[in-house]
């Protein structure tokens, strides 16, 4: 299987932390989240089919079977943070929708703490000789910047409705490579590009014409 399925499981985490908030704090899912959730989802795939090159193919019911157990279990515990962040968000109370609550302000100091030397960890166990140092040091600076800010961020709207806020924080981000990938990197927009700008533009604007419904 190609990288373009790894891709969507790992991407589509606002799906289970909007289900979640839906039945734990009765959040309703209206027709505009629904639409921001949909059009996310289509977004993804877009993008995944998109980037997806191919590979090997699956030989027997067992090998997709177990290969699709690996993508829920993907999209699962990369949702995990979310939920912790969305859980512990509402101790800010759902009448303060920008506040970063006191559990969180500790939580992701935390969760980047275990994350850093569990990258370490697996970085002096496989000791790869031909590894740019310089470069891995600068743009793994540069992504653990834009992480902790834009998860920072995240924590400060947690007790706002999920079905907005995890699903427009998940596409933006999508969005945004997309576009660098073009403008800055050369890339062709084709189809594939058109189709994941335009389905990340729809849930964007259904989240956010969706930002005052409960």
């Amino acid at each position: 299987m190609g990288n373009g399925t790894n891709w969507c499981a790992a991407s589509l985490g606002f799906i289970p932390v909007s289900l979640y908030s839906a039945i734990r704090y009765k959040e309703r899912l209206t027709l505009l989240k629904l639409g921001a959730l949909a059009a996310g989802v289509g977004c993804v795939v877009v993008s995944a089919l998109t980037n997806s090159h191919g590979g090997a193919t699956l030989a027997s019911l067992a090998s997709m079977l177990g290969y699709g157990a690996v993508l829920v279990a993907a999209l699962m515990l990369n949702s995990l943070n979310s939920i912790a962040i969305k859980t512990l968000g509402m101790t800010a109370g759902p009448a303060q929708p920008v506040q970063t609550s006191r559990d969180n302000n500790l939580f992701l100091p935390i969760m980047y703490t275990t994350c850093f030397l569990a990258a370490l960890a697996d970085l002096l166990w496989h000791r790869n000789p031909n590894l740019a140092v310089g470069a891995m040091v600068g743009f793994g600076a540069m992504a653990a910047f834009g992480s902790i800010i834009g998860m920072a961020l995240l924590a400060m709207c947690a007790s706002a409705p999920a079905g907005v806020v995890f699903t427009l924080s998940g596409i933006s981000g999508i969005v945004t490579a997309t576009l660098v990938s073009v403008l800055f990197l050369g890339e062709h927009a084709g189809i594939g590009w058109y189709g994941t700008i335009g389905l990340g533009i729809v849930s964007i604007l259904c989240g956010a014409l969706s930002s005052d419904s409960n």
